[in-house]
C-alpha cells in the first residue's frame, strides 16, 4: 500500500469516526509522521469535523509541518 493510499484509509477512518474526538486526534498524529505530504488529509479532516478541539489539533499539526520544511 503506498504512502498516499495510507493516508487516505486514515483520513477516512478519522471522518467516519464522527463523535470519537480521541480517535480523530490520533489519527492526526499519525499522519504528521508522513510530513509534508499529510497536509491535504489533515486539512480535510479539519474542515469535516466538528469538534473544536480536533480542529485545534490539526491545525497545529499543519503549523508544526510548515514550520519544520521552513528554513529558520
Amino acid at each position: 500500500m503506498s504512502e498516499e493510499e495510507q493516508m487516505e484509509k486514515l483520513k477516512e477512518i478519522a471522518l467516519k469516526s464522527k463523535s470519537k474526538w480521541m480517535v480523530q486526534m490520533k489519527v492526526i498524529d499519525t499522519l504528521e509522521v508522513f510530513g509534508d505530504k499529510a497536509i491535504p488529509p489533515i486539512t480535510e479532516i479539519v474542515k469535516r469535523v466538528n469538534d473544536s478541539a480536533v480542529k485545534k489539533h490539526g491545525l497545529d499539526a499543519i503549523k508544526r509541518l510548515k514550520e519544520k520544511r521552513s528554513p529558520p
